[in-house]
């Protein structure tokens, strides 16, 4: 087993030496055109390397008959385009009606102050706050620590019947 080894490892060696040689030996003609060591930055193959580089990705490169041609897909059957009746519908039409969507934004009527409608009763302003009360549409001005899921529910519900009444639509 290591006999194998060794004798492969020596032809190696052997390839590799003869290279070395090949490299070293350069024609007088091209050894005036050749420019100084420190001025070349990649060293030049010999001809041999070159010609045995080329059979070998000569023979890595599939040929025609080893490729399989793949099959064209069928042309897809044309279909006509049928000119289709006139079914849109007027603008006005498509156009939902305001009063059906909550607004995003309220006014205070005694300042005239716009404020955007909140996500969260926290971030409420006070005005907004009294304004339920007054409304009716809670029972009292919640502080922080009393805001559980049963008051939450009851606040949403009520900004958005807030947001919809007529005073304080923007």
């Amino acid at each position: 087993m290591s006999d194998s080894k060794s004798g492969a490892a020596e032809s190696i060696k052997s390839k590799v030496s003869q290279l070395f040689t090949e490299k070293s030996a350069v024609p007088s003609s091209v050894a005036a055109d050749i420019q100084p060591a420190a001025q070349v930055s990649e060293p030049k193959e010999p001809e041999a390397a070159k010609t045995e580089s080329v059979a070998v990705a000569a023979k890595a490169v599939p040929t025609a008959e080893q490729v399989a041609p793949t099959p064209e897909p069928a042309p897809a059957p044309k279909i006509e385009a049928k000119p289709k009746a006139e079914t849109r519908k007027p603008a006005t039409a498509a156009k939902k009606p305001a009063a059906a969507k909550a607004p995003s934004e309220v006014r205070n009527p005694e300042t005239g102050e716009v404020n955007a409608l909140p996500n969260n009763y926290r971030f409420a302003k006070r005005w907004m706050k009294d304004a339920l009360v007054k409304e009716g549409l809670l029972p009292k001005v919640y502080k922080n620590d009393e805001l559980d899921e049963k008051a939450n529910k009851k606040i949403k519900t009520a900004f958005t019947k807030f947001a919809k009444l007529e005073q304080y639509r923007v």
